[in-house]
């Protein structure tokens, strides 16, 4: 991790010499830890720093004694934790890692709604913000706000469109929620859209038809009038590397045969993908015979389809 967080800290050196930064709440002249340095050269990180510290301070100037002193002590072990991040195997988790951190430590200082102030007032600046705005008001369960502040990012079905009818489900406006789910998986084909459809407007399946998923993403399996079924697979892996793959086929016995579209058949054989696909009981197993074939090249250099899913319900 250590030789991959350098090349970052190389790169954002050399571009903050060209874009003004942010400062956070240290000196980062003389910043020595790594990800003091990633920091430094991270806005969105450095303003939450130095939030962070403008929390932290106000805390300090209410207490007394014993509980300020074991207060400071909370802080130094939270800033171990914060810097164990450059352990995290891709530069990508690093920053997840330490953006997870501050916000956690925001929270228990000062409650979830400093949090969501922090986002609000940036929201109103730049509407990409708003996402963490909303999230944070789903998770205290204020579905109203959060279906607003997505609708800001309904440009993006896949994303904000998804995640405005997921909160308008949950206030009872399935309706309006309907409307954006099959729009989403209509337009894109986007797995949790398309069950999201399914779950507000069920059909009665004869095959595999349904929504699968796994902790490394989903799978979902719509059945055709002709008696075959389409899959469409998306997997996100804690690299962060994706695959994505959809194809059509039948069903025989208990094994997916695919049907190659024109597409498909165009490409090199080693460039086909034929994912082995079985299932038993609610779940699909997935297999990539070749390992490196053209399945493999459907996904980022570490990535892979090869998984089990679960039928929901």
């Amino acid at each position: 991790m250590k030789q991959s967080l350098g090349i970052i800290l190389t790169f954002i050196f050399i571009s903050s010499a060209f874009a003004q930064q942010v400062s956070p709440s240290f000196d980062c002249g003389k910043a020595k830890h790594d990800i003091e340095k990633l920091i430094c050269g991270t806005d969105d990180l450095a303003e939450l720093d130095l939030y962070l510290d403008q929390v932290f301070t106000k805390k300090m100037g209410m207490l007394k004694g014993n509980e300020k002193n074991e207060f400071k002590k909370s802080q130094s072990a939270w800033l171990k934790s914060r810097n164990e991040c450059q352990d995290e195997p891709a530069p990508s988790e690093t920053y997840g890692c330490i953006d997870d951190n501050y916000k956690t430590r925001i929270k228990e200082i000062a409650g979830i709604q400093y949090l969501v102030d922090f986002y609000k007032s940036k929201c109103a600046k730049d509407s990409n913000v708003c996402w963490e705005a909303a999230n944070l008001e789903m998770e205290r369960k204020n579905f109203a706000q959060a279906a607003d502040y997505y609708g800001k990012m309904c440009g993006d079905l896949s994303k904000g469109c998804f995640r405005r009818a997921d909160a308008l489900e949950k206030m009872g406006k399935k309706k309006e929620a309907l409307d954006l789910y099959q729009k989403g998986c209509k337009a894109e084909n986007h797995n949790e859209s398309c069950a999201g459809e399914l779950r507000l407007n069920p059909k009665p399946m004869k095959s595999w038809g349904g929504y699968y998923t796994s902790n490394s993403g989903s799978v979902f399996v719509r059945e055709n009038q002709d008696g075959t079924i389409s899959m469409n697979m998306d997997t996100v892996w804690t690299n962060g590397h994706t695959c994505s793959w959809s194809g059509s086929g039948k069903v025989v016995k208990d094994k997916f045969q695919l049907i190659p579209d024109k597409e498909e058949l165009a490409l090199p054989k080693d460039e086909q993908c034929k994912p082995a696909i079985t299932r038993k009981g609610n779940k699909l197993s997935i297999d990539d015979p070749e390992k490196t074939g053209g399945c493999h090249g459907r996904c980022g250099i570490r990535g892979s389809f090869e998984d089990e899913f679960e039928l929901q319900k």
